[in-house]
C-alpha cells in the first residue's frame, strides 16, 4: 500500500504481483468504499510469479518487486512505465521476498529459498552481500529488516525439519548473531513492529501466531489461530493491531489489547486470549510525569526508593499551583507580541525596563535576533574594550611585515616599500644546516624524508613539544590529527589558557570551547564565536 496520494488517488495506491510476471496497480479508495478493486493499471515486465512487492517507507515513490530467475525491478510510481533493475544476481533463483530497509534509502534485500541479497542502490552490477546457512536444511520464506537501525534483519525458514528465525548484522555477516526455534512447523510469514524493536510476530504452519523477542529469541505471547495463514503485518499507524490474511479464509484482525463488542457479522478475531509478558514500549510511561488540571492544580507521579524494604514504589502528588499575576501578566505580553509580530519592540521595552547590566545586554541580544542582525552588530554591543588602545610600534612593524607576505614570491609588485620589506625578511631567514640539528632531533627530520609525518607528529605529542606538532599537522593537512593533537593540549594541565584555547580553535573543536569556557565571561566566549 503504497502512501502516495493526489487528487485523482486520495487514499493512494494498492501494489501486488501476480502470475506470468504481472504487477498490478489498484486505487485503495474503491477498497474503502466497499466497491470493486479499480485497477489503475498493470505492467508485464517480469519473467514468471511476482512472488513480493515492496514500497520504501523512507522514500514512499520507490516500489520494488521480485519474480523469477533471480530477476528484480525498481519502480518509480512518478514514472511507472520505465522500471530499473539493481543490477545482475548472483544466483538465478526465484526471488520469495524483497524488502527495503527501513534506514535507509538506498539500501535493499532480496530472498530465494536459499540465500538472503543485499543491494546497494549505488553501486550497480550485483548484490554487495549474500548470506545463506549452507547446510542447514532451511528454506527461507520472508525477510524482514529492523526498524530501529539499517544493518540488522531477520530471516524465517518454512521448512518442516528446521522452523528456525536467524537474527543476522551485516556488519558481521560470517554468521548470524542468533538462531532460535519456536514453532512446530514451517514459518510462512513474519513482521516487525516499527514502534518496538523487541516484538516480532510469526505465524506458521502450526496454525499459531508468536509473538517474540529477536534480541533474545523469548516467547512473549502466542494465540491460535485456525488454517493456513499466509502473511501477518502490523498496523503501521496502530502499533497494537495486527492483520493476518488465510488461504482460502478472510482477513482476521487482532489487538493486543481487547476489542470493545461489534457486531458479530464483521470479520474481527477476539483477541483477549493474546496477553504479552512484557510492556510494549509505546504503552510505557516512563518513572515519571506531570498533568495539569482546572483550578491551579498539578498532578505528579514518580518512582521513589523505600530505604526501609530496599525497594520502589510509585508516588503520586496532588499540588495547588499560586497564582501569580505578575507573571501571568508578563506572559500575556509575551504572547501579544508573538501574535502581532512585534517581538523587537517587545524586547526593546525590556532592555529599557531593565534594572541591571547584564538584563539589558540580554534583552537587546534578544531584540537582535529578531531583526536578523549582522555579525558587525553583535560585535559592537558584546566585544570587550577594557584592554585600551595602547600603541606598540614593534606590533605595527610586525603586522606590516605580515601584510606584506601575503603576496607570492612570484609576483612582482610596484611598490618600493613592500619590495623592500620582501627582502628584509628573506635576509632574516638563517639557512637550514642538518648538521646543527641536534642528534637526538634528527629523528623528526628522518621520518619526514620517509613519508612518514605521522611518526614526527606522534613524538612531538609524546615531549609535550605542541608548537611543533601542531606545525607539522597543518603542513601534513591532516584536520584528524589536529584534532587529536587539540584533545591532548586539553587535556595537559600544565598547558596555559591562551594555548588550550589556539588549538581547540585550530582542530575547529568549538563545542569543547564552549563547555571549557567560564559562563562568567560569556561576553567574550560570544564575541569570540561570532568573529
Amino acid at each position: 500500500w503504497s502512501s502516495i496520494r493526489n487528487d485523482e488517488h486520495p487514499s493512494g495506491l494498492i501494489i501486488g504481483g501476480g502470475e506470468s510476471g504481472v504487477v498490478a496497480v489498484f486505487d485503495a479508495a474503491s477498497l474503502l468504499r466497499g466497491e470493486q478493486l479499480n485497477r489503475v493499471g498493470e505492467t508485464r515486465y517480469h519473467q514468471g510469479h511476482v512472488l513480493s512487492v515492496d514500497v520504501s517507507t523512507v522514500n514512499s515513490k520507490w516500489v520494488c518487486s521480485g519474480g523469477a530467475l533471480g530477476s528484480i525491478l525498481l519502480w518509480d510510481m512518478n514514472s511507472p512505465l520505465n522500471p530499473m533493475s539493481p543490477g545482475t544476481p548472483n544466483f538465478n533463483h526465484q526471488i520469495k521476498c524483497v524488502g527495503w530497509n527501513r534506514c535507509v534509502e538506498h539500501i535493499l534485500g532480496s530472498l530465494t529459498n536459499e540465500r538472503c541479497s543485499i543491494w546497494d542502490l549505488r553501486r550497480g552490477g550485483s548484490p554487495i552481500l549474500d548470506i545463506a546457512d549452507i547446510g542447514g536444511g532451511v528454506e527461507w520464506s520472508i525477510m524482514r529488516w529492523s526498524p530501529l537501525d539499517g544493518t540488522t534483519l531477520c530471516l524465517a525458514s518454512q521448512s518442516d525439519m528446521s522452523p528456525i528465525v536467524q537474527k543476522w548484522d551485516l556488519r558481521y555477516a560470517s554468521a548470524p548473531v542468533l538462531t532460535y526455534q519456536l514453532h512446530s512447523r514451517g514459518i510462512f510469514g513474519m513482521d516487525w513492529n516499527a514502534y518496538d524493536g523487541n516484538l516480532l510476530a510469526t505465524v506458521g504452519r502450526d496454525e499459531q501466531v508468536l509473538i517474540h523477542n529477536p534480541g533474545n529469541g523469548h516467547l512473549l505471547g502466542r494465540v491460535a489461530i485456525k488454517g493456513w495463514a499466509r502473511c501477518i503485518s502490523w498496523n503501521p499507524t496502530n502499533p497494537n493491531l495486527f492483520a493476518i490474511s488465510f488461504f482460502d479464509r478472510p482477513l482476521e484482525v487482532h489487538s493486543l489489547t481487547p476489542f470493545p463488542s461489534v457486531d458479530s457479522s464483521n470479520e474481527v478475531s477476539d483477541a483477549t486470549e493474546l496477553e504479552l509478558s512484557v510492556i510494549p514500549a509505546w504503552m510505557g510511561t516512563g518513572s515519571c510525569g506531570v498533568r495539569f488540571s482546572y483550578g491551579n492544580k498539578i498532578c505528579t507521579f514518580e518512582v521513589q526508593p523505600h530505604a526501609a524494604t530496599n525497594t520502589l514504589r510509585s508516588v503520586v502528588l496532588i499540588k495547588k499551583i499560586q497564582e501569580n499575576r505578575e507573571l501571568g501578566r508578563r506572559v500575556t505580553e509575551l504572547q501579544t507580541a508573538l501574535d502581532t509580530n512585534q517581538l523587537s519592540s517587545f524586547c526593546e521595552q525590556r532592555a529599557l525596563s531593565a534594572t541591571d547590566d547584564l538584563q539589558t545586554q540580554l534583552w537587546t541580544i534578544l531584540s537582535k535576533q529578531t531583526l536578523n542582525s549582522s555579525r558587525s552588530d553583535y560585535l559592537v554591543m558584546v566585544a570587550p574594550h577594557d584592554h585600551g588602545e595602547v600603541r606598540d610600534d614593534a606590533l605595527e612593524d610586525v603586522l606590516k611585515q605580515m601584510d606584506s607576505c601575503q603576496l607570492s614570491r612570484e609576483e612582482d609588485s610596484e611598490d618600493e616599500q613592500l619590495t623592500a620589506n620582501r627582502e628584509q625578511i628573506q635576509r632574516a631567514i638563517a639557512p637550514i644546516s642538518f648538521q646543527e640539528i641536534p642528534i637526538d632531533e634528527k629523528w623528526y627530520l628522518d621520518s619526514l624524508c620517509d613519508g612518514e609525518p605521522r611518526k614526527a607528529i606522534a613524538a612531538a605529542v609524546m615531549r609535550k613539544e605542541w608548537t611543533l606538532a601542531l606545525l607539522l599537522a597543518q603542513a601534513n593537512a591532516d584536520q584528524n590529527v589536529i584534532r587529536f593533537i587539540a584533545q591532548q593540549i586539553d587535556r595537559d594541565s600544565s598547558s596555559c589558557g591562551r594555548t588550550r584555547l589556539a588549538a581547540l580553535m585550530a582542530a575547529g573543536m568549538w563545542d569543547d570551547v564552549l563547555h571549557s569556557w567560564d559562563l562568567v565571561d560569556w561576553r567574550r566566549l560570544f564575541a569570540l564565536i561570532l568573529a
